[in-house]
């Protein structure tokens, strides 16, 4: 008899082994899939910022704004890649982009020795000037030259204009 309780123990003992080895193993799955999705999310981002000139932090904010206001953050990047070529279309003399940064007060070029500025620091100063406009119909047309036709909007429904900084800050 007590040979037979033993082995009975035993083998609940083994079951309750088995389960736990179960569920730590479906937590070491779960850890490593998290770790995977936060590096592809890194290397998104890292991609995004040398194809943009934005920083990965900024970055990151847009895709938080994005993702928040139900828009993918492939919606804003091509737009983004755009807002470098309004900015040297700015500094070779385009009649229409120099107007628009110089509405918005954003300088495109550095002052100290005329190089444009980088696309970090130039995009902060126009996504601030954008959110501060009162009229909303110039600031979406401004919006939609600088980023595209589906950016420029997409970067206003965001939210982006208002928050970016503390989007950043996260």
């Amino acid at each position: 008899k007590t040979s037979k309780s033993v082995s009975q123990k035993m083998k609940k003992m083994g079951k309750s082994m088995a389960a736990v080895g179960a569920a730590a193993a479906v937590a070491v799955t779960g850890v490593v899939m998290l770790s995977q999705k936060f590096a592809d999310l890194t290397n998104e981002l890292v991609d995004a910022s040398t194809k943009t000139g934005i920083a990965v932090e900024t970055l990151a904010g847009l895709r938080l704004a994005a993702e928040g206001s139900g828009l993918g953050f492939a919606s804003l990047e091509g737009g983004l890649i755009k807002f470098q070529g309004s900015m040297f279309e700015a500094s070779q003399g385009s009649k229409t982009m120099s107007k628009i940064f110089n509405d918005l007060e954003v300088d495109v070029e550095s002052l100290a020795d005329g190089s444009l500025r980088s696309a970090n620091d130039v995009f902060g100063d126009t996504v601030k000037a954008l959110g501060e406009m009162e009229d909303e119909t110039k600031r979406n047309a401004m919006a939609m030259k600088l980023f595209g036709r589906t950016s420029g909007p997409a970067l206003i429904q965001s939210g982006a204009l208002e928050n970016l900084e503390s989007m950043t800050d996260l």
